[in-house]
């Protein structure tokens, strides 16, 4: 439900000036996600944006470990979604990486030690009209 819900506010978002028509011929988006708890997440928003009609998107997922990572591209790998999810080591790399028109928290803020910094790091990222998909821990509940 959480994810569907992130795909329909991100096509509301992108379609608004444009109306529904617009996602027939939309560029596919370009979504920056920092890996959380749900390894998942990233590969149920693909398949919700795709069940609205959207062109399938290109996600890179910021992974803190390789551990994670490994754990990533094996889920995204089964789910058949390797062309479109690339995961990458995000204590590794020194830039945030190019536009995005999306940012995706999913249950990851509640384990920074700088959650503010980090959100203005990734923020930084967004293309002009991009939008910050957040979804995450409030006091050790879901929000």
């Amino acid at each position: 439900a959480m994810t569907d819900t992130l795909a329909r506010r991100t096509a509301d978002a992108r379609t608004a000036p444009a109306g529904p028509e617009a996602r027939v011929s939309a560029a596919p988006l370009r979504i920056t996600s920092l890996a959380g708890a749900q390894i998942a997440a990233e590969i149920e928003l693909v398949r919700a944006l795709e069940s609205r009609g959207w062109p399938r998107p290109a996600v890179r997922v910021l992974a803190p470990s390789e551990h994670d990572a490994a754990a990533r591209r094996t889920a995204v790998e089964a789910a058949g979604l390797a062309e479109a999810i690339a995961i990458e080591l995000f204590p590794g790399t020194s830039r945030p990486g190019e536009s995005s028109d999306a940012v995706l928290f999913c249950d990851v803020l509640w384990s920074q030690p700088s959650p503010a910094a980090l959100i203005d790091r990734l923020a930084a990222t967004l293309a002009p009209g991009g939008i910050v998909l957040f979804a995450d821990r409030l006091a050790g509940g879901p929000l």
